[in-house]
């Protein structure tokens, strides 16, 4: 988890109804502060947090570039084998 990581408070007693919606302001050992952005019902200490898995960019993901590698590999056996 981040600094500025979203996330949403859920209840799992209520079939996992959302609760909140908030954003990490800070933190360190003692613990995280988080601040609400939007709130439907009252937060308790028995709801659970769904954190939202930040997004990587292309370049840095490995299936763009073993697709690509890939899509190189059988372009160049395409095309030597097309000249023979």
């Amino acid at each position: 988890m981040r600094v500025g990581m979203h996330g949403h408070a859920v209840d799992p007693t209520q079939r996992d109804a959302l609760i909140a919606r908030l954003t990490i302001q800070r933190m360190d050992t003692s613990g995280i502060v988080a601040m609400i952005d939007g709130r439907v019902a009252q937060v308790a200490t028995t709801h659970v947090v769904l954190m939202v898995k930040p997004t990587r960019p292309w370049w840095k993901d490995k299936r763009f570039w073993s697709g690509a590698v890939g899509g190189v590999v059988i372009g160049a056996l395409a095309g030597s084998s097309a000249k023979e």
